[in-house]
């Protein structure tokens, strides 16, 4: 299927085009980052914050760096797996590029859990650095907002998407704090961007292979990164693969039309079939490349879901027999035991806390 863009909607780089968008990235870190010191603290920023310790655990930076990174108890503690690691890798990234402290182990977690943590002031520096990494993020989303209206609508639709969505209050605060919410939301409109991006390009009658693989590849890394920001981050695969079966559907039928009536459109429905098994087969090569890749990232970014803690390791540890036992039954589970006991833990508590609600 072949996408027939207006000229307003193609972007050309040009230096007027470049210029509107210095102009729109700077408009946007404005709009989500002015005072960003004075936004009020929240509470759930701190159990992020405390939790960077495992950004610098995970790359090895500091008094984490170890010969063996793996072999680490707390990599199967439960803020392990409490939470989906990414966003407090990119905040142990801020606090570093500020030149701010990061916890050198789980004591202040432990603290903020039992309510007994510091609470941390409004213009803290350690709140703020921890803050930029989510207002960037949130640039992101909206530049890849600004990418979609473009396509649809041209640039200036695309600027007014962009700026709309940066001046929604809600997504305003939430890329001020500290939390996962905007880096989730980023990823997942990332790869929806991708797809629309490509959606010309893979249904073509002339698109081969190639494009499907690397569009799938893509797919993969980006909706499992937005799986290890937050669980919700797969809806990013189900859009994505709804948008391909809608543009499947839409190929088909523009076919079907331009054929129709022409000397080729002798025995085109004995055709159908040849072409539903090639448009099968190439979603087919989407669903395992994509859900192939985004399994080896989320494998790649959360060391919970593969770590090899030894029992001397965990013997010698300071934690509680229950503890102990807990981490033992763990260190002792396969990759996809992890992973399903991490999907069985975060529906729990999805009940549990829809039922406390009521």
């Amino acid at each position: 299927m072949v996408s027939k863009r207006s000229d307003k909607s193609e972007w050309r780089i040009t230096w007027r085009n470049l210029f509107l968008l210095l102009v729109l990235v700077i408009s946007l870190l404005y709009a989500i980052g002015f005072q960003l010191e004075e936004e009020p603290f929240f509470p759930d920023e701190m159990s992020l914050i405390a939790q960077a310790y495992y950004g610098d655990l995970y790359f090895g930076i500091g008094r984490q760096a170890s010969s063996d990174p793996w072999n680490h108890i707390d990599w199967l503690r439960y803020p392990a797996y409490d939470h989906q690691p990414l966003t407090k890798y990119l905040i142990t990234l801020g606090l570093h590029i500020g030149g701010v402290e990061v916890a050198p182990d789980l004591r202040m977690w432990l603290r903020w859990l039992t309510g007994q943590y510091p609470r941390v002031g409004e213009r803290s520096v350690e709140l703020y650095w921890s803050r930029v990494p989510t207002v960037v993020m949130g640039t992101i989303a909206c530049l890849v907002m600004f990418a979609m209206g473009t396509v649809f609508g041209g640039r200036w639709a695309g600027v007014g998407t962009a700026l709309l969505i940066a001046w929604n209050p809600l997504f305003q605060t939430l890329s001020r704090r500290a939390m996962r919410d905007v880096p989730a939301e980023c990823l997942v409109l990332l790869s929806v961007g991708i797809v629309l991006w490509m959606w010309p390009k893979l249904f073509r009658k002339d698109g081969d292979w190639k494009k499907w693989v690397v569009f799938s590849f893509m797919e993969g890394v980006v909706i499992g990164l937005a799986v290890m920001t937050r669980l919700t981050g797969l809806a990013a695969w189900v859009m994505v693969f709804l948008i391909l079966v809608l543009a499947s559907i839409c190929s088909l039928y523009v076919r079907f039309k331009k054929e129709e009536g022409t000397d080729s459109s002798e025995n085109l429905w004995g055709r159908l079939p040849s072409w539903l098994f090639a448009i099968g087969t190439r979603l087919g090569v989407f669903v395992v490349l994509s859900l192939g890749t985004a399994t080896g990232v989320c494998w790649l970014v959360n060391p919970y879901l593969h770590a090899s803690v030894s029992p001397e390791v965990i013997e010698q540890s300071s934690l509680s027999d229950e503890e102990k036992a807990m981490v033992s039954a763990r260190a002792t589970m396969g990759f996809f035991d992890r992973l399903a006991a991490l999907l069985e833990f975060r529906l729990q508590w999805g009940k549990e806390s829809l039922e406390s609600d009521r």
